[in-house]
């Protein structure tokens, strides 16, 4: 009912011709609307007349658009697909993930993260923790570094932290960090 509501002012009656304007392009544009292939042999007669007449197809335009649209809405729903799809798979991933320590537990060190995709994301850990479980957090939270290498570093005073099998405090971590990740 919508298409044939947005198709109605397009084929007023007034304007029916049987070479440019006819029942034929009507349904031609209608069920591209629909999204589906129109026989390209059903209106041949009427193509051939409007060469004759030496004009063109006058829904050619209306085509184009209709399909430019479609490949956008199609795009849109990938992209929307790809998106919740990526935000389950982070949800997996943080799931899995140890527990937070709560507000005020002893030995806490809160880390910022700055991550590659421009998002900053902060999380309690204890300081016996693991850099390991560090870097399992930064990936539940950026997927764009599924399968690099990559570390840590604090940039004041600058260090890398790259041996994952220390503890937060035997990496000389204080209790309020900022740390980037560094692609490897």
């Amino acid at each position: 009912m919508n298409v044939l509501s947005d198709l109605r002012p397009i084929f007023p009656a007034a304007q029916y011709d049987l070479v440019s304007r006819n029942c034929n392009h009507f349904s031609e544009l209608f069920v591209t609307r629909l999204g589906k292939t129109f026989p390209a042999w059903v209106n041949r007669a009427a193509k051939l007349g409007n060469l004759v007449r030496g004009t063109t197809d006058p829904l050619q335009e209306e085509k184009i658009r209709i399909l430019s649209q479609q490949k956008r809405q199609a795009e849109f729903e990938r992209k929307q697909a790809e998106k919740q799809q990526q935000e389950q798979i982070m949800k997996q991933k943080q799931q899995i993930l140890k527990a937070e320590p709560a507000l005020g537990t002893p030995n806490l060190v809160t880390i910022q993260v700055n991550c590659p995709n421009g998002t900053k994301t902060r999380r309690r850990f204890l300081n016996t923790d693991l850099i390991t479980e560090v870097l399992a957090f930064v990936q539940a939270f950026d997927l764009s570094l599924e399968g690099k290498s990559f570390y840590l570093r604090a940039n004041m005073p600058r260090k890398d932290y790259t041996q994952t099998s220390l503890s937060l405090i035997d990496a000389g971590m204080s209790s309020q960090e900022n740390l980037f990740v560094v692609v490897s």
